[in-house]
């Protein structure tokens, strides 16, 4: 039996027609959300990039501090600063940075940690005695160095670094140079390393530098931090970093404002 609509034409449900009105209506209506996406997409990431620029960037290590655990050891921190060649005319932004990081070390570092400072060029001269973080306040500030040769050296510094080491301290040795030695000796560096006893080690380059083979060689285990060698504050955050691959800890942004 066949069966006859009363409706007129234009009225009969056509269970085709509904969805294909639906399936336009949805595109026009997301073509308008992606565009509408695409439109504040550019402001979007431009509030993200300023509010993540000045939060991973500080300019010096004021603004920064130690997070996180740490074990209980004492720790011992080594800077070896690098004076030779063009090094020399950067002395009073080493000083500058080292000042920072002194001061900084009385509220990041625990108050029997130790601290000393050697210059090197051809022989290595101490410009910090092994000095608590307790004692540092009283400090006048890093002894002058006078140079008498161009060439560069590490070993004598090493000789000269942990002459006081505790066996209940950790020592870590943290080198400000652009690893252009005449002496990259792996087998006497072993030597001088295992007599300190350091458990990490930061080397600091100039940014742009690049770390000679017979220093990567020699120094296969270090960690390598840039830092511009024109500014103490980012030579100081450099050291900052150096300290907390020490610790086993973070580094936090502090806001000063």
């Amino acid at each position: 039996m066949s069966s006859v609509s009363l409706l007129p034409p234009d009225r009969v449900p056509n269970p085709l027609r509904e969805p294909a009105r639906w399936r336009a209506r949805s595109r026009r209506v997301l073509a308008r959300l992606v565009l509408a996406a695409l439109l504040l997409l550019p402001l979007a990431l431009y509030g993200y990039s300023r509010h993540h620029r000045g939060a991973a960037q500080p300019s010096t290590v004021s603004e920064v501090r130690l997070v996180g655990p740490r074990g209980p050891a004492r720790l011992g921190v080594d800077v070896l600063l690098d004076v030779s060649g063009s090094f020399a005319g950067y002395a009073s932004i080493r000083r500058e940075a080292l000042a920072d990081i002194m001061s900084w070390s009385g509220s990041n570092l625990r108050p029997d940690d130790e601290l000393t400072v050697i210059a090197f060029y051809d022989h290595a001269v101490v410009q910090l005695p092994t000095t608590r973080v307790a004692d540092l306040p009283g400090v006048g500030g890093l002894a002058d160095v006078i140079l008498d040769d161009d060439k560069t050296a590490i070993q004598p510094a090493l000789r000269l670094t942990g002459r006081s080491v505790h066996r209940a301290i950790r020592q870590t040795v943290v080198v400000v140079t652009d690893t252009l030695v005449v002496d990259a000796d792996r087998a006497a560096i072993d030597t001088e390393m295992r007599r300190l006893g350091a458990d990490t080690m930061t080397l600091i380059v100039p940014q742009g530098g690049q770390v000679i083979a017979d220093w990567a060689r020699a120094f296969s285990y270090e960690q390598v931090v840039t830092a511009d060698s024109t500014s103490p504050g980012k030579t100081s955050l450099a050291i900052a970093h150096a300290i907390a691959h020490a610790t086993g800890q973070g580094i936090q942004t502090v806001r000063t404002h």
